[in-house]
Formats: C-alpha cells, structure tokens, sequence
C-alpha cells in the first residue's frame, strides 16, 4: 500500500498527463476488446444463416459496398452466390476490426511503456540528484555501488512491484467494465444479477 502512495505522490507532481493520456488510450482500448467479442455472435449467427442480414437494409448496404469480392470482381472475373459472398464479407469485417484492434494494442502498450520509462526517469534523477548533494562524508561512508545499485536495481524493482501492477489493474477494470456493458446490452437481467451475486460474495 505504501508504494501505491508514493506512485499516486510521483503521478500527481509530474505525470499528470501522461497519466489521464493512458487511461484515455486505454478507454479507446476496451472499447475496441468489447465490440471485438460482440462481434463474434453476429459474425457466427451471419455465417450459420446468410439471410439473416436481408433482415437489415443499411447493413446489407454497407456489406455490398464493402465487399471484398465486388473489389475483386474489378480485376478478376469471381463467380460466387450473394450468400457465400455475405459470408465471406463478415468474415473479412470481423478480422479487419481484429487486425486494426491488435496494432491498436500494441500501441497502447508503447504508451504504457513511455508512461513507465517516465516514472523511471524521475525516480532515477531524484535518487541521483539527492546523492550527488550529500556531504562528502556521505560518499566516503557509502559504497558507490550500492549507489548505483539503488538507482538502477531498486528503482527497477520499484517499477516491476508497484508500478505495472498499478496500470494492469487500472487497465483490467477498465475492459472488466467494458465486458460488462457489453453484458447489459445482451442479457440485462442476467448480468445484474451475475454481478450482484459477486458484488455480494466479494
């Protein structure tokens, strides 16, 4: 608890921004899991039953207009039922979203490792900014190496211990959250319910 302390104390002086940056990146980030898994019942149900989408004008239009084999059809002559081509297009949807949300989370991660390597630094130049001030009978007293080994090693188990336990716990609410509304708009009643059982135990 105390290393939470002094990781709110180093936010709150310099990495204020940084900070509500990568919780924003990561917001955008569990909106992009939460519509990935929402995708996967729709996308099933489409290929199980290719008719299911006449049900829906304007998402049959985009379909068409999106449809990789009506891009293809420009170069090569592709002879395939507007079933088989409807399936073929959600398909093609459902990765191209995977795709654009997995460089999407690598990104987040260069965020969350910028933020990281931020805190790192300012540890790091707080520890040798306040050795290099002591009297020299500090340093005469006091083995350089263990100096060192405190503004590397211990500044690094300090980031290990504290710091990314923090943001994984900080990020893992935030998509638990995003899980769950996806939860409401499916099975409202089930959800409010499942969640306050373990409200209850917990």
């Amino acid at each position: 608890m105390k290393k939470f302390k002094i990781l709110a104390l180093l936010i709150s002086q310099n990495q204020n921004f940084n900070f509500y940056l990568f919780i924003f990146f990561t917001i955008i980030g569990m909106f992009f899991e939460t519509f990935t898994i929402g995708l996967i019942i729709p996308v099933i149900s489409q290929i199980l039953n290719p008719d299911l989408i006449y049900n829906y004008p304007l998402i049959l239009n985009f379909f068409e207009f999106i449809s990789p084999i009506r891009i293809l059809n420009n170069f090569f002559n592709i002879n395939i039922s507007s079933q088989n081509e409807i399936v073929i297009t959600s398909v093609f949807l459902f990765f191209l979203f995977f795709c654009i949300k997995f460089f999407y989370m690598v990104f987040l991660e260069w965020i969350k490792s910028q933020y990281v390597y931020g805190i790192y630094n300012i540890i790091g130049n707080k520890l040798l900014n306040l050795y290099i001030y002591q009297p020299i009978l500090f340093h005469i007293n006091t083995s350089s190496s263990k100096l060192i080994a405190n503004i590397t090693t211990e500044v690094g188990m300090f980031i290990t211990n504290a710091v990314f336990p923090y943001l994984r716990l900080i990020s893992e609410t935030i998509f638990m959250i995003g899980i769950v509304l996806l939860l409401f708009v499916y099975q409202p009643q089930a959800t409010f319910i499942s969640v306050t059982i373990v409200l209850l135990i917990s």
